[in-house]
């Protein structure tokens, strides 16, 4: 898969991401020592990047712009952001910042997604040296629902062809819900790392063969009895009040399913209805929680008009 730049251009978007199964072991501390395994999916909630001559300018760049500058050798040039969704909520924000930002900054290229994700992920480990996964940039660079396995010098992508009924159940009984609290996953990810074993993640990576088999069988409720099992295991990892009396709440109106999104401890929070929506937003709205609409989002970064 490559990403064609026919025209020169400065703007490029690129997707947000849900994580289904196996979040966290894409970490480079334990992919590469026990290979990562991660299903997920893009979402049509889109980081923007514009990016522009800097002459003259007198604003001096973020240290995230820096690293993307630096990255695609652009010091000469200034990228702005755009985006519904704020960062450190769980929905791979950050990565597909930094790919929709190469990709702004590579007009007349042809980067393959491989390529272009594989940067990506170069910008926040290598250059900002923060202990973040890869599933991120690899989903926003190539879009759909995909199986990656990430291993020390490689990774590889494969589609999951998405059915007729996950995908509606995708876009009518899937919500997210935002719990109103940000967090750097970074240091979220750091302290799971010296507080637990290595257990949870083995168990967590294991739900990647049942999140494949329920997306091959076009079953929503095998993939929401395993995004359930996902949260269990995740659960006591959790340290954010806020984020468990969420996903209690959701699930005493009779949800499938719940889940906090990313690296936990914040952001947002994924909820699979059994028909019961409209009970499920009127129960969040009590608790003052703000849904983003989404659907899944079959391509990946892209430059726009």
């Amino acid at each position: 898969m490559t990403v064609h730049l026919d025209r020169v251009s400065t703007q490029a978007v690129a997707p947000l991401r849900i994580s289904v199964a196996g979040g966290g072991t894409d970490i480079v501390s334990y992919a590469d020592p026990h290979g990562g395994v991660v299903v997920g999916f893009a979402i049509d909630v889109l980081v923007r990047a514009r990016s522009r001559h800097a002459l003259g300018q007198r604003r001096a760049p973020e240290p995230f712009e820096r690293a993307v500058l630096a990255e695609a050798g652009a010091a000469d040039r200034s990228i702005d952001y755009e985006s519904v969704v704020p960062p450190g909520v769980g929905l791979g924000g950050s990565g597909a910042a930094a790919v929709a930002g190469l990709l702004a900054l590579a007009p007349g290229r042809s980067y393959p997604a491989g390529e272009l994700a594989e940067r990506a992920a170069g910008v926040e480990l290598r250059r900002l040296g923060r202990s973040v996964g890869r599933q991120d940039p690899y989903l926003a660079a190539f879009g759909g629902m995909r199986l990656m396995r990430f291993e020390k010098g490689r990774v590889a992508v494969e589609a999951l062809p998405v059915g007729s009924r996950l995908r509606t159940y995708i876009r009518d009984e899937m919500l997210l819900f935002s719990t109103g609290v940000s967090r750097d996953a970074s240091a979220v990810l750091a302290r799971t790392w010296k507080s637990n074993s290595l257990e949870p993640l083995h168990a967590i990576k294991a739900l990647t063969g049942p999140a494949v088999r329920a997306v091959e069988n076009d079953s929503p409720e095998q993939l929401a009895a395993v995004i359930m099992r996902h949260w269990q295991l995740k659960r006591e990892a959790e340290g954010s009040s806020r984020v468990h009396a969420v996903c209690s709440a959701a699930l005493e109106t009779g949800c499938a399913a719940v889940k906090s999104m990313g690296a936990g401890g914040g952001g947002y929070v994924l909820v699979c209805c059994t028909g019961n929506s409209a009970r499920v937003r009127e129960r969040m709205s009590a608790l003052r929680c703000t849904e983003l609409p989404f659907d899944l989002r079959a391509g990946g970064a892209e430059i726009t008009v």
